[in-house]
């Protein structure tokens, strides 16, 4: 696997991977590609489990009503409760969802950030680790909005040469000779 990575960046115009920068890490892979779906899941998890919990709690306290008592109105007020279980689930859910994100993902990423290298400036060469450019030594060429980082890609086929990146879907890396 790694000779076949080190075949690839020589092929792209990149240094050789013992003498780079900084060689990157299995891990360092999988977190630049991974990580963006890891953090939708995540909180998706937290808003529909905070849903069907509320909406659990909500049946079990209200079913000995309905049970005692079976006439419509109570199965109209039964359901519309279970409705607004289920919405405030959803909310509480959304909220913890965030809440997650502040404390635990949004750290990580800006110490995986760190670990990689970063801050970037313009100038400094770096290695793209995912994506269809991966292991793609190039050069910074600015920031970008929302901490991204835009790189110099060169020209290609539709005359666009620049493309930006998340800081920790690079690391740092010595010129290509």
């Amino acid at each position: 696997m790694r000779r076949e990575r080190d075949r690839r960046v020589e092929a792209l115009g990149g240094d050789e991977v013992g003498k780079s920068g900084m060689t990157p890490t299995g891990f360092q892979y999988w977190f630049a590609s991974a990580w963006p779906a890891l953090a939708a899941r995540s909180i998706g998890l937290c808003v529909f489990g905070c849903a069907i919990l509320c909406t659990a709690v909500a049946t079990t306290a209200l079913w000995p009503v309905v049970e005692f008592q079976p006439h419509w109105t109570n199965w109209a007020w039964y359901l519309f409760h279970l409705l607004a279980a289920l919405l405030f689930g959803l909310l509480v859910g959304f909220l913890i969802g965030l809440y997650w994100m502040i404390l635990f993902l949004f750290p990580v990423q800006w110490l995986r950030a760190r670990m990689n290298g970063a801050p970037f400036q313009e100038g400094d060469w770096v290695r793209i680790l995912a994506g269809a450019q991966r292991d793609r030594i190039v050069r910074v060429k600015g920031p970008w909005p929302r901490g991204e980082v835009q790189v110099d890609m060169g020209e290609d086929e539709a005359g666009d040469n620049t493309h930006h990146f998340p800081p920790w879907g690079l690391c740092r890396a010595t010129p290509p000779v």
